[in-house]
């Protein structure tokens, strides 16, 4: 079901300039996020660069070298624990590193569009983590759907082994925190308390029907990292444990990797996680200055709306023109950071943002151009045709 609510002119004016505050602190804002971000590449290939020249590679994890402490060392090994792990409420308790369990609630889900002049709000029965009270929904009838609380099951939680042992070593939290490798854990059967409250399916349990849930219904899953598991660790080591390195240019490592990796490979999982974290946040960046020029430019087409298809056309024009501004001024911003440390990278960034300069100019000479070609054909259309001319 979906409801279309009209929104006047005089609003969509108001609406387009209160968004021109919102729009000029993302503008600057994406500065700060430009310059945050490569501060911390230059920082983070730094440290790569310097953990790859001073870790120990290969160090046995089955004794305990007294020359190693506080050096930063590479191990492969095997991870194990002998505690159990439990949920009292389930019956649940397993030889195991981690129980987790995640509940979700079936409700209601109000989902927005928003076209020109028009807003449609839909609505769908979905199962969520998040429990969201229908009390702010557009549509009357629907505000009570939800009413925003679990009745039957806990939130999301885990249960986690205190001590791992790592051959003659024994992990630190942290590094516990970091081992992965999660598998289903499905329940079989339910203690008494929960006889005729619910039902189990596929290893789920349900507090109503599995294949018919109502609004209201909950359901708890869970998954466990079972003992033992190989696992890959650089740290520094700190008598039979491990603590944080840190670089000299103030970055700390306290790594693990699943899996029994080389001391290059977990170098290169630490470039590649740099990689990936460096552009997503120029990304990031990009994204906050274009989607804060469009806001400051939109009191443009709020104005141009009253025309038929007004809005629409002014709305492409400045999106385009604040897509290449942001482009710009995000090769500028990302090149003056690393200019004082990859100046060819920031020659070639620059030369790319005076490209989008150039595209700018050529894009507004192409739409001058187009609109003087326009009036031409008008002023030919309304000429009045030139008198017949006499017969000789």
């Amino acid at each position: 079901m979906a409801v279309t609510e009209h929104i006047g002119y005089g609003k969509r004016i108001k609406n387009a300039f209160a968004g021109v505050i919102t729009g000029i602190l993302m503008f600057v804002g994406s500065f700060f996020v430009h310059g945050f971000n490569e501060r911390n590449a230059i920082h983070d290939t730094k440290a790569i660069n310097e953990i790859e020249e001073v870790a120990i590679p290969d160090v046995p994890t089955d004794t305990v070298n007294e020359a190693n402490d506080g050096k930063l060392v590479h191990m492969k090994g095997s991870a194990k624990t002998a505690e159990m792990v439990t949920n009292k409420r389930f019956g649940i308790e397993e030889n195991a590193i981690r129980l987790s369990w995640d509940s979700s609630i079936y409700q209601l889900v109000e989902k927005k569009s928003k076209k020109d002049d028009r807003v449609t709000y839909s609505y769908t029965e979905e199962w969520r983590d998040k429990v969201e009270p229908s009390s702010g929904f557009n549509e009357v009838s629907k505000k009570t759907a939800n009413d925003g609380s679990r009745k039957t099951l806990p939130v999301d939680g885990r249960d986690q082994a205190s001590k791992v042992d790592y051959g003659a070593f024994k992990l630190n939290n942290n590094l516990i925190d970091e081992i992965s490798g999660a598998t289903a854990y499905s329940l079989e059967t339910l203690p008494d308390s929960f006889e005729g409250k619910g039902a189990i399916q596929d290893g789920i349990y349900y507090t109503g029907e599995p294949s018919a849930p109502q609004i209201g219904d909950e359901k708890i899953s869970f998954s466990i990292v079972r003992t033992p598991q190989d696992v890959t660790v650089m740290a520094q080591q700190q008598n039979n444990s491990f603590t944080a390195y840190k670089t000299q240019i103030g970055k700390t490592k306290e790594l693990l990797y699943m899996g029994l990796l080389s001391k290059e490979m977990v170098i290169d999982k630490q470039r590649e996680a740099a990689f990936i974290t460096r552009w997503l946040l120029r990304g990031a960046g990009f994204m906050l200055m274009w989607f804060g020029l469009m806001l400051i430019t939109k009191p443009l087409a709020a104005l141009a709306s009253i025309l038929p298809f007004g809005g629409r056309i002014m709305s492409s024009i400045t999106g385009v023109v604040s897509f290449l501004i942001a482009a710009c001024l995000s090769l500028v911003a990302i090149a003056t950071f690393w200019s004082a440390f990859r100046p060819i990278l920031s020659a070639v960034l620059l030369l790319g943002a005076a490209a989008c300069v150039i595209g700018a100019i050529m894009f507004r000479r192409k739409r001058a151009a187009a609109n003087a070609g326009s009036d031409v054909v008008d002023a030919s259309a309304t000429r009045p045709p030139p008198p017949p001319m006499a017969a000789g």
